[in-house]
């Protein structure tokens, strides 16, 4: 774990680690409040939300530090602040003296205790029977309140570009044809895996709230974390999909996706978007390479043409049949016109 690019993201001198709290947070030395911490420690976490995707590590290493600090000088704080506890008066501040009070009589001690008479309600034999013949109350059952309705702005998931397909750059020689074609089921594979991640990846707006979001996340993640593992080539990607490819490689996926500002859900959107586009483009490109480089027959090539052309013209096939009907009626009403010798 590179500590250096921590200290420098959270502006802090050459030492051991961790530092201290008040290094950690910049406070200076002398008395402070809880709102001067809180505020440090605020900040300090938005130096380290940018580097988020790529240094994942070093961001939850930061941001569980300060943490700690938070609550460390937050407590210490609130100790320092409060203010001294009042000593008791004393006892004989509370006493009256009866000598003072107007109309009043010494009383004198008395060493016996006094009983207080209270008066005893027994309950009659009918009460008794009433008490036991009622029926207990049924617990009313607790009214569910409505879910209350989610306020954030929803934004419609970002389009996926159209793009050129891209040649894949060799061109396959008929004894090198089933390499071309092992790339190209596992750029298939892979593009299929990538594309589960659009509903999460490519909606700025989703919130993961439910459970069945969560599990579905957690699933497409994994299954392209494992297809980009085993199909994946950095040639297929260029220079996209760098922001992407570092959320689904970490096992912390599913917490640091939550805790995306809206600014980098939009950039993580545009970057999967812009990732599918590519994708797409060299799995055409790689698929019309192969298929031109294909040793095709003679006959077979004609066959196929024709065949083609008819799919593109079918009202000349409709009409060739028709002269075809037209002709075999006529032969045969020939024939029965002809007499017999």
């Amino acid at each position: 774990m590179n500590i250096g690019l921590l200290r420098e993201w959270l502006s802090l001198p050459a030492g051991d680690w961790p530092p201290d709290d008040r290094t950690l947070l910049g406070l200076a030395s002398g008395p402070f409040t809880a709102d001067e911490v809180e505020m440090r420690a605020l900040a300090q976490m938005e130096r380290l939300r940018p580097h988020q995707l790529k240094h994942a590590d070093l961001v939850t290493e930061g941001m569980n530090r300060l943490a700690q600090a938070l609550i460390a000088l937050t407590d210490e704080a609130n100790r320092a602040n409060r203010p001294a506890a009042k000593p008791a008066d004393d006892l004989d501040d509370l006493v009256l003296d009866a000598d003072r009070l107007p109309g009043a009589q010494p009383i004198a001690a008395s060493s016996a205790s006094v009983v207080l008479e209270a008066e005893v309600v027994s309950a009659g034999p009918r009460m008794v029977d009433r008490m036991a013949a009622r029926k207990p109350r049924k617990p009313r059952p607790a009214k569910s309140k409505p879910a209350p309705e989610s306020t954030q702005p929803t934004e419609p998931p970002v389009r996926v570009p159209d793009a050129e397909p891209v040649p894949p750059g060799t061109v396959y020689r008929p004894d090198e044809r089933r390499k071309g074609y092992a790339e190209l089921v596992a750029l298939r594979r892979l593009l299929k895996n990538w594309e589960r991640l659009q509903p999460y990846f490519a909606a700025p707006s989703e919130p993961l709230a439910t459970p069945s979001a969560v599990f579905g996340f957690i699933d497409s993640v994994r299954d392209c974390r494992r297809s980009v593992a085993v199909d994946g080539d950095l040639a297929w990607f260029g220079e996209h999909g760098q922001l992407v490819l570092a959320l689904v490689r970490n096992p912390l996926a599913l917490p640091i996706f939550r805790e995306l500002l809206r600014g980098q859900r939009q950039e993580l959107a545009t970057d999967w978007a812009r990732t599918t586009a590519r994708l797409r483009a060299c799995y055409r490109g790689l698929r019309s390479e192969l298929r031109n480089t294909k040793p095709r027959r003679k006959w077979g090539a004609t066959l196929r043409d024709a065949e083609r052309w008819m799919r593109a013209n079918p009202e000349w096939l409709m009409g060739m049949l028709l002269l075809f009907a037209v002709v075999l009626a006529f032969v045969r009403t020939m024939q029965r016109s002809t007499p017999n010798p």
